[in-house]
């Protein structure tokens, strides 16, 4: 009896212990990924980086972002990058840089970040690189 109580002690320690390291691993299923734009859509209307760019609005390649080891990220915008941080809990992202923190969702190749509610919501989506 004795030996099956210290077996099962065993056994919800080992659990326990491969959960901690399953949530501090989570973030590095994006390390070293980079994700560039790929559209947004604000107002209704969904606009593709390649019209952005024809357009002048922006350059090629100057909007995205970049997972590093340990929780690191870039996040370059209009070609400057920036250095910040993020984890990732099961498919919801959160972007900290320049003191701003942004949500988004990762979905496969994709990450979606959306901003504001209603008429004024902002979606940026971004494809693995």
């Amino acid at each position: 009896m004795k030996s099956m109580k210290k077996l099962s002690c065993l056994l919800a320690v080992i659990l326990v212990m491969a959960m901690a390291f399953t949530a501090c691993g989570s973030s590095d299923k994006l390390a070293g990924k980079k994700f560039v734009l790929d559209s947004m859509k604000m107002a209704g209307m969904t606009i593709s980086a390649s019209d952005l760019e024809l357009n002048g609005s922006i350059e090629h390649g100057a909007l995205y972002l970049e997972f590093k080891k340990d929780g690191k990220a870039i996040i370059s915008v209009d070609g400057e990058a920036n250095e910040g941080t993020y984890t990732l809990s099961g498919k919801n992202l959160t972007l900290i840089g320049d003191g701003e923190e942004m949500k988004g969702i990762v979905d496969g190749n994709t990450i979606t970040i959306s901003e504001g509610e209603g008429d004024e919501a902002v979606s940026i989506v971004f494809k693995k690189d």
